[in-house]
């Protein structure tokens, strides 16, 4: 798996970025129950700008040997020079996966075809690759191709973004333009040592500082998750399963009948068993709840609940099902980073 952990210098043919980039905001979006809301949460990604069609890269000092690799590709894919690409991609892995490298190409131009003429839009600093932010005439979102070097030549690397690359990934591919930062909003690096060139997610944010704070904190969400685990303190099961999707909901109530009585009692406790509330992260539609438990004597341990706002209330979703979003709320590094925000 190719690293994409995003640093704020990277080399582009043998040159370093400026030691901080322009930075592109996004809206990130969430998708729950099949469908995809925008939240107010907005991915911060520095980038070099470019902001010149692709069959021009070789004149962007900016773009380096990368920028040319990504031109002449280009070129042999739209006129069928299936020499041409086999210089410039992983010929094994587009083999294996296309059956040869003529069908790769035919899919390639396929693809490229409606999206018109295409311009460089910025460059995502990356380590150990270069990814460009391109963007189709005919198109509104954005694409991005990646290059590496290999054998003193750089090829179209095959993407294997993590938590956070994905994230970026889904931001610019559904994103028309890029999104105001509101004031006072919390700015949390997702990468490097927390400088201001490192990626970040942006939000509104509101520490808690236990269940009081949580319960009056003036956020209606806040207030439902408080609710939908007072229920749970009273035993009243079915209240606090009427808390998530419909879907959801049915399922846990068909789990817990099915449970013995002891089962059932374990299954009350590990609901309860998060700890306090310690913050939360504001996003809009979606609002992200952090409980913080101890753990005799070591780090403490964060677990966060989702609450969606629908036209009639709001719902608890399930983080373990719900995609690119969560897997950075829960991943490690970003625990870690937020938690140290509001200690």
């Amino acid at each position: 798996m190719v690293s994409v952990s995003l640093v704020a210098e990277s080399l582009v043919g043998g040159s370093a970025f400026a030691a901080c980039p322009d930075k592109l905001s996004y809206r990130i979006p969430y998708s729950v129950s099949g469908k995809t809301l925008m939240t107010d949460f907005n991915l911060e990604i520095p980038v070099t700008r470019l902001d010149i069609p692709v069959a021009k890269l070789d004149t962007a000092p900016a773009a380096g040997p990368a920028g040319i690799a990504l031109k002449e590709l280009f070129a042999a894919v739209n006129s069928g020079d299936v020499a041409g690409v086999r210089n410039r991609v992983d010929v094994a892995g587009a083999t294996k996966t296309y059956g040869s490298l003529e069908k790769f190409v035919e899919g390639f131009r396929g693809s490229l075809a409606p999206a018109g003429e295409f311009t460089a839009v910025a460059i995502l600093p990356a380590s150990g690759a270069v990814r460009f932010v391109l963007k189709g005439a005919a198109e509104k979102a954005f694409r991005v191709f990646g290059f590496r070097l290999q054998n003193q030549k750089y090829i179209m690397e095959d993407l294997s973004p993590d938590a956070v690359y994905s994230l970026e990934l889904s931001a610019l591919r559904l994103a028309a333009a890029p999104a105001a930062i509101p004031a006072g909003s919390t700015r949390i690096p997702l990468s490097g040592n927390g400088d201001s060139c490192a990626p970040a997610l942006v939000a509104a944010s509101k520490r808690l500082a236990g269940p009081v704070a949580a319960k009056t904190s003036g956020v209606p969400a806040i207030n439902f998750v408080t609710d939908c685990r007072h229920a749970l303190e009273l035993d009243k099961v079915d209240d606090f399963v009427s808390c998530f999707t419909p879907d959801r909901a049915k399922q846990f109530r068909g789990t817990i009948a099915a449970l013995p009585p002891d089962q059932r009692t374990r299954f009350v406790q590990s609901q309860l068993n998060t700890g306090d509330p310690s913050f939360a992260l504001l996003g809009g539609d979606l609002t992200v709840v952090f409980y913080k438990r101890d753990n005799m004597g070591k780090a403490p341990v964060y677990r966060h609940v989702n609450v969606v706002r629908t036209s009639s209330g709001y719902e608890l979703i399930d983080s373990l099902t719900s995609g690119v979003f969560d897997s950075l709320l829960s991943s490690d590094d970003f625990v870690d980073r937020v938690s140290k925000l509001f200690r």
